[in-house]
């Protein structure tokens, strides 16, 4: 590799790579690395503005790892890009140990939203579940209180698709007794929305305090869709029949489907003005369990549950 000459102090700043120390000749188009964290692409003879050396272990948006049934702290980073929009984890359990944190900006964000939609018809089982010892049935794991226990640290290396060996750590999980499974919730998730370009990666730590079943983790970054609708009618004082005779209308809420119009699936969200939310439909305990909205355009009305679109069927 060639000396490579720069128009100012360092690479931050500087605007063209050169071949000599005149700055008459410049150096080929492609990438060049600053401290080892930051690298500039030249293309045309200028320097792109910098940005992040990616991680072995990041992955892309889309994109599911699973943990093994091993015990340990295993950490992955998704590479989310610069877009703008919502961010969020989704987690596909088989096991009762601890649930994920994801880490965005430097806050950490463990309160999931979950439904059990797998049943027939669907019986979604709401809430929020929060990354603590799991309550429920099968007991299968038990752990010492207040004491801290060496854990293996593992990485994720997206090069090799596996989880490398990065030394241990001692962990403490605050509380001792049994951690237990809850009942099967499929739909698990965190979402936060990206309001800005950077940072353009979230960090996902799952610590896992016995060697019990996997876990699969992904995540995706969607531009919302925003609508018109009705005000949001929630059961049991509500049905679908009211949202569909409803007149009052809104345009707060969005969407994250591919689609103009939310799909079962899709995920519904509503924009407080402060911030950008899942639209919330489990207020209170035995309140508010599902609800409607009608869009008026196209004369149908979606069922939600805590977010969660369950159904879309015509008024």
């Amino acid at each position: 590799m060639p000396t490579i000459y720069i128009d100012t102090d360092n690479l931050l700043t500087a605007t063209a790579a050169y071949l000599d120390s005149d700055l008459t000749t410049k150096a080929p188009d492609g990438y060049y690395r600053y401290d080892g964290v930051i690298y500039r692409e030249q293309s045309g003879g200028v320097l792109l503005p910098p940005a992040d050396c990616p991680y072995p272990q990041s992955i892309s948006t889309g994109v599911t790892v699973t943990t093994p049934p091993n015990l340990g702290v295993y950490y992955l980073r998704v590479n989310v890009g610069s877009g703008v929009g919502m961010i969020t984890l989704y987690v596909d359990r088989s096991t009762d140990f601890i649930l994920p944190k994801l880490i965005y900006d430097g806050i950490v964000y463990d309160d999931f939203y979950c439904a059990d939609t797998t049943t027939t018809p669907a019986t979604p089982y709401g809430g929020v579940w929060t990354n603590k010892p799991i309550a429920g049935p099968e007991t299968s794991c038990v752990y010492a209180a207040s004491i801290p226990k060496e854990l293996p640290q593992w990485q994720y290396d997206k090069n090799i698709a596996a989880w490398v060996d990065s030394g241990s750590e001692d962990r403490d999980w605050g509380v001792g007794g049994v951690t237990t499974s809850i009942r099967t919730a499929d739909k698990m998730s965190i979402h936060i929305y990206k309001y800005f370009e950077s940072p353009t990666y979230v960090y996902i730590e799952v610590a896992k305090y016995c060697s019990e079943g996997v876990m699969g983790l992904s995540v995706d970054l969607n531009t919302l869709t925003p609508l018109t609708t009705t005000v949001l009618f929630l059961t049991p004082i509500f049905t679908s029949l009211d949202a569909c005779s409803s007149t009052e209308y809104v345009n707060d809420f969005l969407h994250n489907g591919a689609g103009a119009d939310p799909a079962p699936g899709d995920f519904m969200y509503v924009d407080t003005g402060s911030n950008i939310e899942l639209l919330t439909t489990n207020l209170t305990p035995g309140f508010g369990d599902r609800g409607y909205i009608k869009i008026p355009a196209t004369n149908k009305v979606v069922e939600i549950y805590d977010g969660y679109v369950m159904s879309v069927t015509d008024c």
